[in-house]
């Protein structure tokens, strides 16, 4: 069946953080049919593909459930394949087992971007059963990624559903409006420290996901400081007062079969959300763009829309995108130096799932396009992990860094370059030497000509040391330049990439997270002229998303 938010139940969320695993998708409460292990990494029990139980027949049914009351289920996603620019969702739906081809949506969740594949994570979501009676119903649970060369993941359920015709005190409770959390305001005309600087981004919470917010981050004190709303949300943002579970709507107090009904009336308002890690910024212009999901319901389809934000006001317009920019999802966007965005594409040959050519091209900030690069003969099944993308705006060269999708631990990487310069373009790559430092972001830096970027060290040391390192785009050499951050007070974690450098003054920021306080992070800002690291109070920024420094506004 189609999927449409529009078909949404309460999707209010708990997410608790584990430790690194390697599966998929494994059902927790109620269980999952067939094995079930999810202490260990690797488990086989989480990996199930094929509609719609992932091959597993029917069992009896575990749990019994009161219907049109709200229950708890409980699952775990045992590998992260979080997509960039075309991010995924996990789904739950329910059918009686005797019509396992017509299943009924209770709930969505968009994928969280983890920035490591090896990840666990417990989500834990409150639905509404139906309003049926049903001896033996079939719960299904899906994890579409969207990720290139990954299949949909499937896990099943049995349960019984028992139907009542007295409102109970939950059925009471389950009807009150769900309450949007309060998030504290910093005081308006904020006095920041001298000579400080301010990062942009977009601030998002899963609890409140009617808007976000462009904000500045003070890069010494860490304060956070609202810019402007907007309507729309980040990633694969679901939009939970589509049922009217959010402001303004008294669609809380209908039946869940009214709020099926209700599909029609919400299906034109869409499900706008922005690309999370996809933020592109013209000097010349001083204007960011990134690609929106458009007025499409469907969160299947591919963002068409680019949102073009003034930086200093954040007014924004929308454009079109020409249709052959979007072939298939755009991963990376950066800028050209001329006011434009150099634009990266993995193309899916035809006949050969799993495998992609890659296409490069350029988008002006009309929506247009024209493409730079494509050869339909070098094609690639391995390397379709998107991590990165950078340019060096004077010779016209565009660097992607590109994971391996079978090395999550080792974290294999290449270095792919398109030099745009020659015609036609040409494309060669180097594979990284990732034996003491592997990376997930890069940077060029004009001054030097040099990619420069930061390393954790190895994804699984127990001590984490980051270090500025450099890394060669054609022996694929990874070598280091200096200490940032000392063992044992940061967290291993590959996100915290902020996105330009300022290559006036010569001057790189890093997210970095602390062990404790626990949630508390601060920003580096590494001089890579005199080696001098700096760190902002400790604060909080895993709300934030696209975070970037943008020249003739961050300073």
């Amino acid at each position: 069946m189609d999927l449409y938010v529009t078909a949404l139940a309460l999707v209010v969320f708990l997410a608790v953080l584990l430790s690194t695993g390697n599966g998929h998708l494994c059902v927790i409460e109620p269980r999952q049919r067939g094995d079930f292990d999810i202490s260990k990494s690797g488990s086989h029990t989480c990996f199930r593909h094929g509609p719609p139980c992932g091959g597993e027949p029917a069992s009896p049914p575990t749990h019994t459930y009161l219907s049109s009351t709200a229950v708890t289920l409980l699952w775990q996603q045992n590998y992260n394949h979080y997509t960039v620019g075309y991010p995924g969702y996990m789904d739950v739906a329910w059918s009686d087992v005797t019509d396992m081809k017509n299943f009924h949506l209770l709930a969505v969740i968009g994928d969280l971007n983890e920035h490591a594949q090896d990840h666990q994570r417990n989500y834990s979501i409150p639905v509404v059963m139906p309003s049926v009676h049903c001896s033996h119903c079939v719960l299904r649970f899906r994890y579409n990624s969207h990720k290139p060369g990954e299949q949909i993941f499937y896990q099943c359920a049995d349960i019984a559903i028992k139907n009542l015709t007295v409102k109970t005190a939950s059925q009471q409770l389950n009807n009150l409006p769900v309450k949007s959390p309060t998030i504290p305001q910093p005081p308006p005309n904020p006095t920041t420290m001298p000579g400080s600087t301010r990062l942009y981004g977009f601030s998002y919470s899963e609890l409140d996901t009617l808007q976000c917010e462009l904000v500045s981050v003070d890069a010494v004190t860490g304060a956070v400081y609202p810019v402007k709303t907007f309507d729309f949300g980040v990633g694969s943002g679901y939009r939970p007062e589509m049922l009217g579970f959010g402001k303004n709507s008294n669609m809380s107090r209908r039946s869940v079969g009214q709020r099926q009904n209700f599909k029609a009336q919400t299906q034109a308002q869409g499900n706008h959300f922005i690309m999370d890690q996809m933020l592109g910024y013209s000097e010349e212009s001083k204007l960011m763009f990134t690609m929106k999901h458009g007025k499409s319901s469907s969160l299947d389809a591919v963002a068409d829309t680019l949102l073009v934000i003034e930086a200093a006001t954040g007014n924004a317009m929308e454009k079109a995108v020409d249709p052959k920019a979007l072939m298939s999802p755009i991963v990376a966007m950066t800028t050209n130096g001329l006011g434009s965005m150099l634009t990266f594409n993995m193309d899916m040959v035809r006949d050969k799932p799993g495998t992609f050519t890659f296409r490069v091209g350029l988008l002006d900030q009309d929506g247009s396009y024209q493409e730079l690069y494509s050869d339909p003969s070098k094609t690639e099944d391995l390397y379709i992990n998107y991590l990165c993308a950078t340019a060096d705006t004077q010779k016209n060269v565009l660097y992607v860094l590109m994971g391996n999708e079978n090395a999550p631990d080792t974290l294999d990487a290449r270095i792919y370059t398109f030099d745009l310069s020659v015609k036609p373009a040409k494309m060669s790559y180097a594979q990284l030497d990732v034996d003491n430092y592997t990376i997930s972001s890069i940077h060029f830096y004009q001054k030097t000509g040099k990619l420069v970027a930061v390393s954790p060290g190895l994804f699984l040391d127990r001590q984490v040391t980051y270090t500025l390192v450099t890394v060669d785009p054609k022996l694929g050499l990874i070598k280091p330049l200096w200490v940032i951050a000392v063992p044992d007070r940061y967290q291993s974690y590959y996100g915290g990439d902020v996105i330009n450098l300022d290559q006036q003054n010569g001057v790189l920021y890093h997210v970095l997270r602390l062990v404790d306080p626990p949630n508390a992070d601060v920003i580096a800002t590494v001089s890579m002229e005199t080696q001098r690291v700096t760190f902002s109070n400790p604060t909080n920024l895993r709300h934030l998303h696209n975070l970037s420094f943008l020249p003739y506004i961050s300073n």
